[in-house]
């Protein structure tokens, strides 16, 4: 679907139906006047809207909520008799109250912290969690295995070993068989030009990955590591040359494809939908229950956190979530675009770990990061670049310090 024609086919009829809704409020409330919106209302309003889910279809019953319980409220404190003449007056008296309706709307906005979607939003998720915990019970009660369900994991219900326990790796000497010389390599890339509009950003560009190969592309803000990833993923298209992928050219295949592939790009922006939850997440990537408990397995805070919107998760955390999907399933290339960017100490090193157990696994890693040193100890081969060319390549361990400063220093 195009997302501009989208944006703005919403923005018309939504413009419209207020338009509409406007026109009519002012036929019925004529004349109108300055005092015709008082802006108390107006917060109630913002605070009906926020209570009720601002983005989701269901937000529309805020607005018959709105008006139908003041009138409840004011039938159950005075108007309505039996059984309502049980309570005691003074309860009743702030029951029919005309501040109670705003009281509670406000009370419900408060939940926002809690649930950004809504309230609506965060009933539906409680009674999806308690018919798991049901279905995990009663899977334990008739001997059933959980890896044989579509549905979540009662996520409680794990002993903390299991939620602990890394799923089981490689070694890498394994792995590195397919890498033998005279075999065709993982990925290839022939005299690759590519830029956006008319700015050309990597001109004839050449470079070559073996099957487990741990490919560290350094260099200075603006050398073009980043599209390089990109025309590799496909998020770039290229002006001239070719991208080969174990054997195929899929220099003109869409990104979905590559990555059905196993071609798969964890972007700087962290690859992930932030507007989700960490269960949804997980759920959009990974098809089976056995690969999203290996995810959480792997990085058991996302287990402890998993109705929380991975919007509200911090860097380390995001990282983490994108990478626990590659984790699960290892792809064949895995492409990190700057994997530390803007994280802690720790929560780079339990990223590098975690790059280095898939590549463990088989995975063959592009790995485009600032900091030298990490992207270093990670590395067999490196790669310097430098206004959109490579200048220099060679095993990790024999890196040209003086190519090396130029790239970052400009020296």
């Amino acid at each position: 679907m195009d997302p501009t024609r989208t944006k703005l086919v919403l923005f018309a009829v939504s413009a419209g139906i207020a338009g509409f809704a406007g026109a009519w409020f002012a036929v019925v409330n004529s004349p109108i006047t300055n005092f015709s919106a008082p802006p108390m209302l107006g917060l109630i309003w913002l605070a009906v809207a926020v209570t009720f889910g601002i983005r989701r279809p269901g937000g529309g019953a805020g607005g018959i909520v709105f008006s139908v319980l003041p009138v409840v409220l004011v039938g159950i404190g005075g108007d309505w008799g039996s059984p309502w003449d049980a309570l005691p007056d003074g309860l009743r008296q702030i029951i029919g109250s005309a501040e109670i309706a705003a009281l509670l709307f406000g009370l419900g906005a408060i939940s926002l912290a809690r649930e950004p979607d809504g309230v609506l939003t965060q009933t539906t998720r409680g009674l999806r969690d308690r018919r798991l915990a049901r279905a995990a019970r009663e899977r334990d009660r008739v001997g059933g295995s959980p890896e044989s369900s579509d549905e979540a994991p009662d996520r409680e219900s794990l002993p903390p070993q299991a939620r602990a326990t890394p799923v089981t790796s490689v070694p890498k000497e394994a792995a590195r068989k397919a890498a033998a010389p005279g075999e065709v390599p993982i990925l290839e890339l022939r005299e690759v030009c590519a830029g956006y509009g008319e700015v050309e950003v990597l001109h004839g560009l050449s470079l070559q990955v073996a099957a487990g190969e741990v490919v560290a592309v350094l260099g200075a803000n603006g050398a073009g590591k980043s599209t390089l990833c990109g025309v590799i993923a496909g998020t770039v298209g290229t002006r001239s040359g070719r991208v080969i992928f174990e054997g195929t050219d899929v220099t003109d295949m869409a990104v979905h494809l590559r990555a059905r592939r196993g071609m798969l790009l964890a972007p700087e922006a962290r690859g992930i939908f932030p507007g989700l939850s960490v269960d949804d997440n997980l759920a959009v990537r990974l098809r089976t229950e056995t690969a999203r408990r290996q995810a959480q397995q792997r990085f058991p805070i996302l287990a402890d956190r998993h109705n929380q919107t991975a919007e509200l998760l911090s860097g380390g955390e995001q990282q983490q979530l994108a990478m626990a999907v590659a984790l699960a399933d290892p792809p064949g290339l895995f492409l990190a675009d700057e994997p530390s960017l803007g994280l802690s100490p720790m929560a780079t090193i339990s990223v590098f770990e975690a790059l280095a157990e898939m590549n463990d696994r088989g995975t063959a890693l592009i790995l485009v990061e600032e900091q030298a040193g990490s992207a270093l100890e990670l590395a067999d081969r490196v790669v310097i670049m430098d206004l959109g060319r490579i200048t220099w390549s060679g095993p990790a361990d024999e890196v040209d310090l003086d190519r090396l400063q130029e790239a970052y220093l400009g020296r």
